[in-house]
């Protein structure tokens, strides 16, 4: 996994192992198989109009042929509240809290988890969320 300079990836979310910054190894994928990240950024270092987002997956295919798949993807930055609300992936951000909020309570015991979900949302339908644009979330497919 790959992001844009002044951007980084601070967390995963999905059946993996980690195996450095950037790297993870998958026991098993098909083609329902999905990951999350969580990607940070820093205004002061982000100087780019869009945010790219590269994954690199290598496998074998039925057949044993080592293949490599990559997905790219370019997404605009913007602080208008208005276009953060056109472009929200519901489905994709509801996976991707309840992932963040299981991986905390996993972490910490099931009230820490409950607890997470509970600001998540909070922070998600109330205004001041989209005046603290710290965390993307993508899915990525």
């Amino acid at each position: 996994m790959r992001v844009t300079t002044g951007c980084r990836i601070s967390g995963f979310y999905g059946n993996y192992y980690i195996r450095g910054n950037d790297l993870l190894a998958l026991p098993n994928c098909n083609a329902d198989w999905t990951v999350g990240l969580e990607i940070t950024h820093d205004s002061k270092t982000l100087q780019s109009s869009t945010i790219c987002v590269q994954s690199a997956l290598l496998f074998t295919n039925s057949r044993g042929e080592r293949r490599i798949r990559v997905n790219t993807i370019a997404l605009p930055v913007t602080d208008s509240e208005q276009d953060i609300f056109k472009s929200v992936n519901v489905k994709a951000l509801s996976n991707l809290m309840m992932k963040s909020s299981t991986h905390t309570a996993l972490q910490s015991g099931l009230p820490s988890g409950r607890q997470k979900l509970i600001r998540q949302c909070k922070r998600l339908f109330s205004l001041s969320l989209f005046h603290y644009t710290s965390n993307l979330f993508f899915l990525l497919y």
